[in-house]
């Protein structure tokens, strides 16, 4: 007696045919658990002294924060083994792309923004009325102009009295430095011959050598960190 043919059911294949790929039928593979944030794997404490080092840039003010019962010697040491914790570096690093990408601060927005400022002119703001005065005017003015303005004031007073008396109105207009952002930009463009500096201890002396070949990094670390603190920076010019 002839047997019957079973129906064809694809599902029973350990492989799926999809045109000229072949799949091979996998279970549901577990979700890739997302990243936690290293910033936020901290304790409060620790989170405010990663705020203070990359909002301050102070290595004094986090130690004090962090330890504030230790002498300075102590918690400089203290400190410097707590920013070379992975997590912690993790951490400096993830504040501070945040920052980044919060104010989109980037090279060429600070060189743009500098240069608005330094090569702003006072021409853009006014014109020659028909007597022959200026007239402030800002009308035609450009956002870039304007962002080149640190001060406006609008003053309306009466002037004279009795029949004589009219209304006045006094706009005053102040630019930012121009010297000073010209002065950073070309700090921040390194178009400035290289800067000497004279290094001396406390009050001119010589420095002192803290650091022993038998301390630990940490010690050496804190022991370097302490020096700095007494450390005197003299420009000297070309």
């Amino acid at each position: 007696m002839p047997q019957k043919k079973r129906p064809f059911n694809k599902s029973q294949l350990p492989y799926n045919h999809i045109g000229d790929v072949t799949l091979k039928k996998i279970r549901s593979e577990p979700k890739i658990p997302e990243m936690k944030s290293a910033y936020k794997q901290l304790k409060a404490l620790e989170r405010q002294a990663v705020d203070c080092m990359v909002e301050t840039d102070s290595w004094f003010e986090m130690t004090a924060l962090m330890f504030p019962t230790l002498d300075p010697k102590m918690a400089s040491k203290k400190g410097m083994e707590f920013i070379q914790r992975p997590l912690v570096q993790a951490a400096i690093a993830e504040r501070t792309q945040e920052d980044i990408d919060r104010y989109y601060v980037t090279n060429k927005r600070i060189v743009d923004e500098l240069s608005k400022i330094a090569f702003g002119s006072i021409g853009n703001y006014f014109r020659i009325g028909d007597n022959g005065e200026p007239v402030i005017d800002l009308s035609n003015c450009t956002k870039a102009e304007i962002s080149a303005l640190s001060e406006m004031t609008v003053e309306d007073y009466v002037e004279g009295r009795g029949k004589n008396a009219r209304d006045v109105r006094r706009i005053k207009i102040k630019m930012h430095d121009k010297l000073a952002s010209i002065d950073k930009l070309m700090k921040h463009l390194q178009m400035f011959a290289p800067e000497r500096f004279e290094i001396s201890g406390k009050d001119g002396k010589p420095i002192q050598q803290v650091i022993e070949c038998k301390m630990s990094d940490a010690d050496a670390a804190a022991a370097y960190a302490l020096t700095l603190e007494n450390v005197n920076y003299t420009t000297k010019g070309e």
